[in-house]
């Protein structure tokens, strides 16, 4: 947490807003407005000038206040994290802007694990439409009893039609497509949702044009 003048100079901070910063700016010094760090950056890389902070914006009166606002602190060694800020603008009974308090902090790890998971998607998501095997992930519908009556079809990778799969199914019941489909299916299925038991199995389909699939299924 720190504090500024109605100028921009630094008041006031404590010892984690120092070591986030990676130094410690000199109190009441002209120079060391907006902010302690030696630079700061927008999430994108681009240099931020101590003008655009959200301090200073918040202290000329562009914007009423900062929530959740991100920046990229550059310390003296070179490191760099990624910060969320909070900037509450202080002022007089006038209405006159006599300050502004800002409290922030690191979301460098979040941040990177955002990333890996992001990257980790991708390479699903790439996998998923490349791959020959139909896929598709459902959900289970059972009724009043508990036995499972149909599935919802969530996702599928474009071979899903091409090994003879329902076309167009994503977000429809089976029921809506092969309304003749026999009930075993839906015994198997449901009885892997239920259990977290995986199946393999090799099962004939006359509803779906006396096909025969090879269906691995698991939760």
């Amino acid at each position: 947490v720190y504090s500024c003048s109605a100028s921009g100079r630094i008041e006031e901070f404590n010892g984690r807003a120092a070591r986030l910063w990676g130094r410690r700016p000199k109190r009441g010094d002209t120079d060391e407005r907006f902010c302690g760090s030696v630079q700061l950056h927008h999430t994108n890389g681009k240099p931020m000038p101590r003008n655009e902070c959200p301090m200073a914006r918040v202290l000329s009166g562009e914007i009423p206040g900062a929530r959740d606002a991100e920046a990229v602190i550059e310390r003296r060694d070179g490191s760099k994290i990624t910060c969320i800020a909070n900037t509450v603008a202080l002022k007089n009974e006038q209405g006159e802007i006599t300050g502004a308090i800002n409290s922030f902090y690191d979301i460098t790890e979040l941040k990177r694990s955002e990333n890996a998971l992001r990257e980790s998607e991708l390479r699903y998501r790439n996998l998923f439409s490349s791959m020959d095997q139909g896929f598709c992930i459902v959900e289970m519908i059972f009724d009043k009893r508990g036995q499972p009556a149909d599935y919802r079809f969530l996702e599928l990778n474009p071979s899903f039609e091409r090994q003879g799969g329902p076309r167009n199914a994503t977000g429809k019941r089976m029921l809506e497509l092969v309304p003749r489909l026999e009930r075993n299916w839906f015994k198997i299925l449901g009885a892997v949702a239920l259990t977290g038991m995986p199946v393999r199995l090799v099962e004939e389909s006359k509803a779906q044009g006396n096909r025969w699939f090879d269906v691995y299924a698991f939760q």
